[in-house]
């Protein structure tokens, strides 16, 4: 790895840019791995009694319909945290 001299690293803007643009990429995926994983953890508990070598028909349907209201209620806690943020900004603007 080379700390210098790299002429793609140089200092202009535009590669500022596209290192924040990257490292937002980065926190993006990061976040919906993480979101995945919780709503793996949270269906399996509540749908799966005894895990085996298959899924009933069941358990399928309760794993289907948890992770739909999962990922639901994350896209409407998102817009609504969303909504309030850019609210608070454009109250500090007036």
């Amino acid at each position: 790895m080379s700390y210098g001299g790299d002429s793609r690293m140089g200092g202009g803007l535009g590669n500022k840019q596209e290192i924040m643009q990257q490292v937002q990429q980065e926190m993006l995926m990061s976040q919906m791995q993480g979101l995945v994983q919780r709503m793996s953890l949270t269906c399996f508990e509540k749908c799966i009694e005894k895990p085996g070598t298959s899924l009933s028909s069941s358990e399928q349907s309760c794993l289907a319909k948890c992770m739909d209201r999962y990922l639901e209620t994350t896209t409407v806690v998102t817009n609504s945290y969303a909504g309030r943020v850019q609210q608070m900004a454009s109250q500090g603007e007036h």
